[in-house]
């Protein structure tokens, strides 16, 4: 019963997403705050993230402890379906945290921030915060709509029961497709520009783009190798250990779904309603940046999957109610 307890949504996933709902609910009658305009407006404010919040925030109440005994199987698919939607949107929305982030990490490199960047960041840290709590909340309803051991949400027989199984084949092509979608990024730079050139922040852009290359190669091979969950043996003092799993899975979740975010929304939607300049060159290297940013998300499923602790009881199944 504890098991099953830890898997339900606490109730930290809806008050959050209540209160940012009901902040932007309030913003939208009075106004937005000056520091809301901080940067690209790619997405619409206003109401746009209240009504995602509010959709978050039922998606939650419906998964709690004490609701949806009796649900049927499409009902419970139902309220995934528009928990995952709510909480993509809020990270979608919150495109530009991404970017807030890296400012915040070249400030030491000499990249200013004023106030309202702060307070930027804060606000859409606060959003992402919501979705990506949402989309937590969602694993017990979508483990009940799987028929899914009620222990380590596996389906045992069709996942990994333990890290050194190799992971599946859409893992390496995902894993793979993510190199593929850096040198795709990259290709124009180096054909047309003769390489990366300096940004803002001089040191910090240079440290910014090693780690921006180690993301889109050792990253996502690391998601879906062996070596990635098992010390291989040349790392002489943790050699045949397990490796840390947020260690690598925190940097996949978190660079994937930036990706996706900034690029798959605020990119895509930029060209197309010419808040950015459009063309060949432009469409290859948000496209590579798209593609980057949805392969580690598969990877790193692939990832969350295989290094799971290994199950206590691997016949405890939910079944729906």
């Amino acid at each position: 019963m504890r098991a099953i307890r830890a898997e339900w949504a606490h109730p930290g996933p809806t008050v959050w997403a209540a209160a940012y709902t009901a902040v932007h609910a309030w913003w939208a009658v009075a106004g937005t705050p000056a520091f809301g305009a901080s940067g690209v407006p790619f997405l619409p404010d206003g109401w746009a993230p209240a009504i995602a919040g509010a959709a978050a925030t039922a998606a939650c109440v419906l998964t709690g402890p004490r609701s949806g005994h009796n649900r049927t199987v499409p009902a419970r698919w139902a309220v995934v379906a528009v928990g995952w939607t709510a909480g993509a949107a809020l990270i979608v929305h919150s495109l530009l945290f991404w970017i807030g982030i890296t400012m915040v990490l070249m400030t030491p490199f000499g990249l200013p921030m004023t106030s309202d960047d702060v307070a930027a960041v804060g606000m859409r840290a606060a959003g992402s915060g919501a979705g990506a709590l949402t989309l937590w909340a969602m694993r017990a309803e979508f483990r009940r709509a799987r028929s899914a051991c009620d222990r380590c949400g596996r389906v045992h027989g069709r996942s990994p029961d333990r890290r050194s199984e190799p992971a599946p084949w859409w893992a390496y092509l995902a894993g793979y497709l993510a190199v593929a979608g850096l040198v795709t990024r990259l290709t124009p730079a180096f054909l047309l520009d003769g390489g990366i050139t300096q940004g803002p922040g001089g040191a910090g852009f240079t440290l910014f783009v090693c780690l921006l290359i180690t993301a889109g190669t050792v990253l996502p091979l690391a998601l879906v190798h062996r070596w990635g969950r098992i010390w291989p043996s040349w790392v002489v003092p943790l050699a045949g250990r397990d490796v840390p799993r947020w260690l690598v899975l925190g940097p996949g979740v978190f660079m994937g779904a930036g990706l996706c975010a900034y690029f798959g929304g605020g990119g895509v939607i930029a060209m197309l309603t010419g808040a950015t300049s459009t063309g060949a060159v432009i469409a290859v290297e948000i496209g590579g940046y798209v593609a980057w940013g949805v392969a580690l998300l598969v990877a790193s499923l692939s990832y969350h999957r295989a290094t799971k602790p290994p199950c206590a009881s691997p016949e405890r199944v939910l079944a729906p109610r």
